[in-house]
């Protein structure tokens, strides 16, 4: 989850040790992710601005091998 009061900078996840991966987001407290959440603004979906989300799923797309640590960030900012 992304820590209550504050909100998320959009394009601030980055990962460590030359990995790779991809972001999906939540802005219902985390029961649906998506690459890009839609709200519905006077009747049109348009992308839900990074400030409204409320979880952040991060896959990897390589394996890791086991005992190896992988490290990935994202800043927020505080309310």
């Amino acid at each position: 989850p992304i820590p209550q009061r504050t909100e998320f900078i959009a394009n601030s996840v980055s990962f460590a040790q030359d990995m790779r991966g991809g972001v999906t987001y939540s802005i219902d407290q985390g029961k649906t992710f998506s690459d890009r959440p839609m709200i519905q603004v006077k009747g049109k979906s348009v992308p839900a601005p990074a400030a409204s989300y409320t979880h952040l799923r991060i896959r990897l797309k390589q394996a890791i091998n086991p005992q190896s640590a992988v490290s990935a960030h994202y800043q927020v900012r505080v309310q």
